[in-house]
């Protein structure tokens, strides 16, 4: 382990002259495991909700990657202390959320992007995999001392998941070693059937309803299916293949639901670069900032347009703003000494 590990925890300490094991961003998804007035399902996404989390230690002079992490851990630790009985029912929806079927995401919903991907539609889901996986878990207690490495592996990744976000990639590996023991339940009741096992195929019939019911369980918030948000990642994805038309007509469709969404007027005004329409896009950027003040991209967008019309005095002014929010933003302090330097 330490000899796999090593590489990456040097290279963190060459990149930011820091020993950090493997990531820092621990601290943060404690924190974000733990609060019982977050849901990671809906409320956490990447983009402007993540970037404004960045920026609340940032701007209590904590710069560090550790020192940022001990923060979240601290807030973390508050939240437990602080309201225990809530935080006990957050513990068991997490709990619930590991079994679940339904993988709901307003960010990226996977049972709504698989209708984009007919081999993955194909596939067989969580509905599945997780009941056949309880029941192969359960039958193969009399293998355990065969099967132990899987078990402390399954247990493993099932608490290492609990207090962290539970959704979607997160327990990922947790599936996998479930398949396994869904596996193993198929062979288990193929010798049953095989030997006409009548006893046997009861107990495996009644492990299996009592699991769909765990995983079909409904979990308030989970079930509510909120595809508007993929309209913005169609978006993304029109305006890498250079599709601005169509594009466009899904960030609009977007804005009919949202009309006071930042990161959709941000969209916008990537587009309208992308098309070289600078008034339009100019005021889509200083609509998402006038909604969040906090936008540093956007801010920083409106001052590349600035310095395009050769309005270095305004380029420099959106440049500032954009560095003053967040000042480890690379591009904007890139763009920042060339327009000083003029």
């Amino acid at each position: 382990m330490i000899i796999v590990i090593a590489p990456i925890t040097l290279r963190n300490y060459c990149a930011g002259h820091e020993f950090v094991l493997i990531q820092g961003q621990s601290g943060i998804n404690l924190y974000l495991g733990l609060n019982p007035h977050i849901d990671t399902i809906y409320d956490k996404r990447a983009g402007l909700v993540w970037d404004k989390w960045m920026l609340e230690p940032i701007r209590l002079n904590i710069l560090g990657v550790n020192e940022q992490s001990r923060y979240w851990i601290g807030k973390a630790m508050a939240i437990v202390s602080n309201e225990p009985v809530l935080f006990l029912k957050h513990i068991f929806r997490n709990i619930l959320l590991i079994f679940s079927r339904f993988e709901m995401s307003v960010d990226k919903d996977i049972l709504y992007n698989r209708n984009f991907a007919p081999f993955i539609f194909s596939l067989p889901g969580f509905w599945l995999i997780g009941p056949l996986g309880i029941c192969g878990a359960i039958l193969g207690l009399k293998n355990r001392r065969d099967l132990g490495l899987h078990y402390a592996f399954l247990i493993g990744i099932f608490l290492s998941l609990v207090p962290f976000q539970t959704s979607s990639r997160y327990r990922l590996l947790f599936a996998a070693f479930l398949l396994m023991f869904a596996a193993f339940a198929i062979v288990e009741f193929g010798k049953m059937a095989a030997g006409r096992n009548r006893k046997g195929i009861f107990s495996f019939i009644v492990i299996l309803l009592l699991a769909i019911g765990i995983v079909d369980l409904d979990i308030p918030g989970v079930k509510s299916k909120e595809y508007s948000r993929t309209h913005l990642n169609l978006a993304e994805v029109y305006l890498r293949e250079a599709e601005t038309l169509k594009a466009l007509d899904e960030t609009r469709q977007y804005l009919r639901l949202y009309p006071d969404d930042p990161e959709a007027y941000k969209m916008l005004g990537d587009i309208y670069m992308n098309t070289k329409d600078l008034s339009r896009a100019e005021r889509a950027y200083q609509k998402a900032l006038d909604l969040e003040p906090d936008y540093f991209c956007a801010a920083n967008n409106i001052g590349v347009i600035k310095a395009m019309r050769n309005d270095t005095a305004g380029a420099c002014r959106y440049f500032k703003r954009a560095v003053a929010i967040y000042p480890f933003y690379d591009e904007a302090l890139r763009n920042l000494k060339r327009c000083e330097g003029y």
